[in-house]
């Protein structure tokens, strides 16, 4: 995909990075949602506002990560879906971060309410490679 294609499906923004402790947070903004209850014995977890995703640990590597507003089936990765369902949001905003906040995008949509997700990788176990969508 070239940069105008990117801007064309509504891409919000990306990094590479080592993520702490190899989890990605996605959530409203006003989350307070904790995940408790989550052993960690799945690579996802979902709450009605958040979701919990393990990625490759930074031992092993960075992660590059891709956030769009959009619902076209060619941005999903070909490796593997990891969550397909919604999530609402009081304002429209969303925060993608680590549990450190080490890493930090914020995604500012055009309307409340719940969204459609995807969430793809190119594994389906600690992926090194992550593409969030939202759409409406």
């Amino acid at each position: 995909m070239s940069a105008g294609d990117y801007e064309e499906d509504g891409f919000f923004g990306s990094f590479r990075a080592f993520v702490g402790n190899g989890r990605l947070i996605l959530s409203d903004v006003n989350s307070v949602e904790t995940h408790a209850e989550w052993a960690g014995d799945s690579e996802i977890h979902a709450t009605p506002d958040s979701i919990y995703l393990y990625v490759q640990h930074p031992v092993d590597g960075p992660v590059t990560v891709d956030l769009f507003e959009g619902d076209s089936p060619d941005l999903a990765l070909a490796g593997a879906a990891l969550f397909d369902g919604t999530i609402p949001s009081l304002h429209g905003e969303f925060v993608l971060h680590d549990p450190a906040e080490g890493i930090k995008l914020q995604a500012i949509t055009d309307r409340p309410g719940p969204a459609r997700l995807r969430i793809s990788g190119d594994d389906v176990s600690r992926p090194a490679i992550v593409r969030f969508q939202i759409w409406y």
